[in-house]
């Protein structure tokens, strides 16, 4: 800092700061591919976070629903895989693929992961995709998953959404 000087440079931080902004809007074409790829990182971290939290407050069940895997990692690794590409199709505005995605979501995984991943694509404001994957588990899961999705999306406080699930089941 000391090294910097103490003479005037001819430009104000205020100037500096909208310089900034403007270079930040014109980047390179390597750029923007960069910038997506980063956001999808982000959207996949977030559902590492989320799936986490949930396993960390959580205990885990016995056995979960497929193949017996006792340990659960690759149930969350799914899950997290799951949530990276559906929003990272969805803001690419493949709309149709991105849903598509998420029938296979509630067999894949168990109600905990699911209400990890409704309350994620909340998060990250794609609604759509957390209202297709309650409506897939309330019509499709039994009675027993469906209330594990309403418990679990209580307890991460998103009442809206478990009254939601719990609709679906009954209607």
């Amino acid at each position: 800092m000391e090294d910097a000087g103490t003479d005037n440079v001819g430009i104000s931080l205020d100037q500096l700061i909208q310089l900034r902004e403007v270079a930040k809007q014109t980047s390179c074409p390597k750029c923007s591919g960069y910038l997506k790829q980063l956001g999808e990182l982000r959207a996949e971290m977030a559902g590492l976070k989320q799936l986490a939290a949930l396993r960390g407050s959580a205990a885990p069940l016995p056995v979960p629903p497929l193949e017996g895997d006792r340990q659960g990692i690759s149930f969350d690794f799914a899950a997290a895989q799951l949530v990276s590409r559906a929003v990272g199709r969805m803001r690419n505005g493949a709309h149709e693929e991105a849903l598509g995605l998420l029938r296979e979501a509630p067999q894949l995984m168990s109600p905990a992961q699911n209400a990890a991943c409704i309350t994620s694509f909340r998060q990250q404001g794609e609604h759509a995709l957390a209202d297709t994957l309650i409506r897939l588990f309330g019509r499709e899961q039994p009675e027993k998953d469906v209330m594990g999705l309403t418990i679990a999306l209580l307890d991460l406080g998103s009442t809206r959404d478990a009254t939601a699930v719990l609709r679906m089941a009954v209607g």
